[in-house]
């Protein structure tokens, strides 16, 4: 489980997650925590939160990914894909210019991006490089859907 909570950013503009999670980290911190702990006779789950410290400024937008692995997008204009095992970073995408609002999975390990820089980017998750921008748009990018088969609206 991640947890995100409202605040607002640097310069006072609503946020979708506290700034915490958008510093890097001064100090090495545990990246999981047990929030319940079973005696054995209880059936409720275990259940772990993670910290994902990364982004320099907010995180608006969160994607999961196949194979354990989440995607942030950031007001830092980058795309970081955690590993949900251990929160690990496994890799971080950029290329858009202004803050990433938008993220949508496709199949084949392809993740989309949309931006406040009016752009869309279609990734590839196996060598983490571009395949498309789609520039067109007259405003920013703030929802995507996937939808069946390789279609994007």
């Amino acid at each position: 489980m991640v947890k995100v909570q409202p605040t607002t950013d640097h310069d006072g503009v609503a946020a979708a997650a506290p700034s915490d999670l958008a510093e890097a980290a001064e100090a090495p911190a545990p990246a999981c925590t047990q929030e319940h702990e079973s005696d054995g006779t209880d059936k409720a789950p275990s259940r772990r939160s993670l910290v994902l410290k990364g982004h320099t400024r907010a995180v608006e937008c969160l994607v999961v990914l196949d194979g354990g692995r989440l995607a942030s997008g950031s007001r830092d204009k980058s795309i970081i894909v955690w590993n949900l095992a251990d929160g690990k970073q496994l890799a971080k995408l950029e290329g858009h210019e202004g803050s990433v609002l938008c993220l949508a999975a496709l199949p084949g390990g392809r993740l989309v991006s949309g931006s406040a820089d009016e752009s869309i980017i279609i990734w590839s998750l196996a060598d983490e490089k571009q395949l498309a921008k789609l520039e067109g748009h007259t405003d920013e990018v703030q929802c995507l859907a996937a939808l069946d088969g390789d279609r994007l609206a």
